[in-house]
């Protein structure tokens, strides 16, 4: 189960704990790469 917490940091794109989103895949049957994606910041 997510917190509330949780789900609001998710929702406004902040930091997620990554043991967090590890769970989140275990319950979805997916892998990582399925639930994140990564940026990188231009400059």
């Amino acid at each position: 189960m997510l917190s509330s917490s949780t789900i609001a940091k998710l929702t406004r794109n902040e930091y997620v704990a990554l043991d967090v989103l590890v769970r989140i895949c275990f319950v979805l049957n997916c892998d990582i790469g399925d639930i994140i994606e990564i940026k990188r910041d231009e400059q």
